[in-house]
């Protein structure tokens, strides 16, 4: 054994002194697999945080969400309540809800995301606290003053991770708060890609929403539930009696007093099981299949930068053969020669796998951020586990059989008699074939690299150019909350009022209105139509609030009748303008300006009104440009019932710079109440937070593209230079016997080209069907798109004709007799 690890440490050795023989060579593979198995582990890790890592939890694997048969997985609290009473499967089961908590006490809103959790959460999970104590049942009990848990982060931050911290106060939403514990460093809660501040019992929600606790709003839907399978019960089982028991939960958290047939959809819904040893995540949702995509292509350029380093080693054994024909005649076996290149594989792939890992680390962090939401930036753990070493040790591995096994074949091929000359063999042999497949290999999974990435680029520009319905630039967006002093409704409703004329007489602001959604996220359809006859069509529609100018603010034009006006108030007739679509849906095949429906609004019981269409807006996209337009009925502000937010958003239209709209808006917020607390941002961020997913991914495939093509440069060049050198002789005699230059050089960029069309044809052949795949990915464009595919082979053969010029050039200049004395 001692023997072994003496031989292994020579080889290492000889190894390094090779590698400082060849500086240029040792720098550019180290480089190139620093770039591919940085990339490829970057990726990785990405994919391990977001998918593969489990919680950091006691026995993970036994956690179950408990999911309705639709999307989104949340429920009311009278759900929550019924569904903790009538279980009968969990150890534990516990509900959260995300929950944005105001910090400043007065000026700017400086807001943080925090967590509502029922008692049994901590306990149910079996995570204990970093400090102090974790929040408990007897916390979460109605009427009692509100106390908090703090991330492990802000009580490094703002505590300096004093442990004088438990028992302090924290003023959240105008409210103090005790703090009893810090959670663990390494826990951000159940969903993957999110993170927390503070936690707060869920009952305190009362005290602390005073003026509008969604517990007590039967069409808030809002809470997440978790629960712990008891030892023995399987997620199969959890499943089945859950589908058992989702009726009689949902028809015992109605409402009292509701009539059961308004509220149809949600007797509908049933109950699943679903595993989370992984936890839950939106970004995986929305990311998932853009990460495994990213993966695969990462991977495709670690390959094609292994079969550049082949290239570049076959290129090197040429003027080795001399040495390893000279070592194989004084007795050294073929494996052990093998054995000592593939060492020098290993060498360089260490090093490189060395450098990438500081790349990984720096790449990671820049997915983390390009994944992010404007609202809210994605937190993921990218700390390392076991998982991510085997994979960092596994592609080192196969990096060095990749790119070293074919040349350490091939050298140790060599015959002896060779030993006794100067120069390489030439002529063509199984070492050109070789490399030639190399090249074929190469260009065809470029081409399926770039034609990827052209169609994620051509998508991403059909989702720019479809209109969404309004022009999202020059617009300044101001989120309006109050922090808490003042109770009094319609005094904020007065400031609300008084704000939006305020803000419509700053200089540089062209038009200015206020937009409100309602807090209900009831599932019940909420629009009654009266069909011919006696019939009744119970529809669901999204319901915004607006002033007078929104459209004209948003530039969103009207299709037919009149916007509001100033005449639109709480004591006229109600009235209502529909989207586009929601007039073709309401009422097919007529014009709806003064046709009426019924409109069902409340949070504590179900109240009518007849509503009059005075107006039809073209649709806005309020989701993905490639989603599709939704059905929605904007009403006046002035006739918002209970179920509005008491101010929220303003959009202003303006001209010139918004630092200084900003300032003057917020002077002016400040003048009509002091606990106004304001938020700022840009419409155009919420635009490009519809298409963010295409725009990450389309970047980053095409700055893999690139850089496949320009590892196929290279490649072409490699082998080009390869060929050449070995056809030395031939190219010598074929001048002597008088070939002209021109000829010599149309020939070596012919056999070029014809290596690369070969690989062209493969490549298309591959990338139609890699594009099959991705066909879900697509807006506005086919997987067969012909411009694609045609750029993307014309690119491919103009690179391998600039690859070939410069061998094909210095081959042309040769001397033909000093090419003859090579023999």
């Amino acid at each position: 054994m001692l023997v072994l690890f003496e031989s292994i440490g020579q080889d290492v050795r000889y190894a390094l002194r090779m590698m400082r023989s060849s500086i240029g060579l040792t720098i550019i593979a180290i480089l190139s697999l620093a770039l591919g198995i940085g990339a490829t582990t970057a990726i990785f890790s990405l994919v391990n945080a977001l998918m593969l890592k489990p919680l950091p939890v006691r026995e993970p694997g036994r956690l179950v969400e408990v999911a309705r048969s639709d999307v989104p997985n949340v429920y009311t609290y009278l759900i929550w309540k019924q569904i903790q009473k009538q279980q009968d499967i969990f150890s534990g089961v516990f509900t959260y809800g995300y929950n944005k908590f105001d910090l400043a006490e007065n000026g700017e809103k400086h807001s943080v995301w925090g967590l509502y959790v029922s008692g049994d959460y901590f306990n149910t999970l079996g995570v204990p606290a970093a400090l102090g104590r974790t929040l408990a049942q007897s916390d979460d009990q109605p009427g009692l003053a509100p106390v908090c848990m703090i991330s492990y982060g802000l009580w490094q931050r703002r505590y300096g991770e004093s442990r004088s911290a438990v028992g302090r106060k924290l003023l959240l939403e105008g409210q103090a708060c005790e703090i009893v514990g810090v959670a663990p460093r390494k826990f951000f809660g159940v969903e993957v890609g999110r993170t927390f501040e503070v936690m707060v019992p869920l009952e305190s929600e009362r005290v602390l929403e005073a003026k509008r606790p969604a517990l007590d709003d039967a069409h808030e839907w809002w809470l997440s539930v978790v629960g712990r399978l008891k030892p023995g019960v399987s997620v199969s089982q959890a499943d089945a009696r859950l589908r058992i028991l989702g009726p009689a939960v949902f028809k015992a958290s109605l409402p009292p007093g509701e009539d059961e047939k308004n509220w149809r959809s949600l007797l509908q819904l049933t109950l699943d099981a679903r595993p989370m040893r992984n936890g839950i995540s939106y970004t995986r949702y929305v990311y998932g299949n853009t990460v495994l995509l990213l993966m695969v292509l990462v991977g495709v350029v670690l390959i094609l930068a292994c079969t550049n380093l082949a290239n570049l080693l076959l290129a090197r054994s040429t003027r080795r053969q001399g040495e390893i024909a000279t070592r194989l005649a004084l007795g050294a076996s073929r494996w052990r020669l093998i054995r000592q290149l593939l060492t020098e594989s290993m060498t360089l792939s260490l090093a490189g796998t060395m450098l990438g890992i500081f790349a990984a680390r720096w790449g990671s962090r820049l997915l983390a951020a390009a994944i992010s939401f404007n609202s809210e930036p994605s937190f993921l753990d990218f700390s390392w586990d076991s998982r991510l070493v085997a994979f960092t040790l596994a592609t080192t591995l196969l990096c060095a059989l990749l790119f070293g096994l074919a040349p350490a074949l091939g050298t140790t091929r060599v015959p002896l008699y060779s030993a006794m000359k100067n120069g390489p063999i030439l002529g063509r042999g199984k070492s050109w074939f070789s490399g030639a497949v190399l090249i074929v290999t190469q260009v065809s999974l470029s081409i399926v690299l770039l034609v990827t990435a052209g169609l994620l680029i051509r998508n991403l520009k059909a989702l720019l150019a479809k209109d969404p319905g309004y022009e999202a630039k020059g617009v300044l967006v101001v989120e309006v909350e109050s922090q808490g002093s003042d109770d009094d409704v319609e005094r904020q409703a007065f400031v609300g009022d008084n704000l939006l004329t305020e803000m419509r007489s700053v200089p540089s602001v062209l038009s200015a209105a206020r937009f409100v959604a309602p807090t209900s996220t009831s599932v019940n359809p909420n629009i009654v139509i009266q069909n011919p006859g006696s019939t009744e069509r119970h529809l669901r529609s999204l319901c915004f609030f607006v002033s007078p100018d929104f459209f004209r603010t948003r530039h969103s034009p009207m299709l037919a009748g009149r916007d509001f006006n100033q005449e639109d108030r709480r004591t006229s007739s109600a009235v209502a303008i529909v989207s586009e679509r929601a007039a073709k849906i309401f009422f097919p095949g007529l014009n709806p300006i003064g046709l009426k429906y019924k409109s069902i609004e409340g949070s504590s019981r179900v109240e009518e009104e007849s509503v009059e269409i005075v107006g039809v807006v073209k649709d806005i996209d309020f989701r993905r440009p490639d989603a599709g337009p939704l059905n929605v009925v904007y009403r006046p502000i002035a006739q918002c019932m209970a179920s509005c937010a008491p101010f929220g958003r303003y959009e202003l239209r303006f001209n010139g710079p918004s630092s200084e709209i900003r300032e003057r808006v917020r002077t002016l917020a400040a003048g009509l109440d002091s606990h106004v607390a304001l938020n700022f941002g840009l419409l155009t961020d919420a635009f490009s937070e519809g298409i963010q997913r295409d725009r990450v991914t389309s970047t980053i495939a095409t700055l893999i593209g690139l850089l496949a093509g320009a590892l196929a440069v290279i490649g072409i060049y490699g082998v080009t230079s390869y060929a050449t050198l070995q056809r030395t002789r031939e190219i010598g005699v074929r001048m002597a016997l008088g070939a002209l230059p021109g000829a010599v050089f149309r020939m070596i960029v012919g056999d070029a080209i014809t290596i690369v069309l070969v690989g062209i044809g493969l490549g298309v052949v591959a990338g139609y069907g890699t594009a099959q795949t991705i066909r879900g990915m697509l807006f506005g464009v086919t997987p067969a798109d012909p411009i694609t595919f045609t750029l993307v082979s014309f690119l491919m053969l103009f690179v391998a004709v600039i690859a070939a010029f410069l061998p094909a050039y210095r081959a042309s200049k040769a001397d033909p007799i000093i090419s003859l004395r090579v023999e």
